[in-house]
């Protein structure tokens, strides 16, 4: 199963399923998303992960054996708030499009889940 994880994560914690990870950025410090991806990942399933990460740029992509990174930019708290996180989401959606999972699942509802909603796919 193609298995789309999206939210914050402590990216560090799945450098060892990257081929090449040496300028991955650190993430976010919650380590959930990046648990629940090595789980999936060590089941079987076909696993990705989608963040948006302050100072990452557009669409930036790392890669391994059944496991894939999409990070996108983040932008500041002053800024996002007063849209809603309207371009975090978009690129989320962009990014869970072009994966094409059979499901997404979705960490913290504002700017993640809404998107894993808003893509189309099955999801939770």
């Amino acid at each position: 199963m193609k298995i789309t994880l999206c939210g914050p994560a402590s990216l560090h914690l799945v450098r060892g399923l990257l081929e090449d990870s040496t300028d991955l950025p650190e993430g976010y410090q919650y380590p959930l998303a990046a648990y629940l991806a090595k789980i999936y990942h060590a089941r079987g399933h076909e696993v990705s992960l989608v963040s948006n990460v302050h100072g990452a740029a557009p669409d930036s992509r790392w890669s391994g054996q059944r496991f894939e990174i999409r990070l996108n930019p983040r932008r500041r708290v002053k800024e996002f708030v007063l849209d809603c996180y309207k371009q975090e989401r978009k690129s989320t959606v962009r990014a869970l499009c072009d994966l094409e999972p059979d499901i997404v699942h979705g960490q913290w509802v504002y700017d993640y889940a809404h998107a894993a909603a808003d893509s189309g796919i099955p999801h939770l």
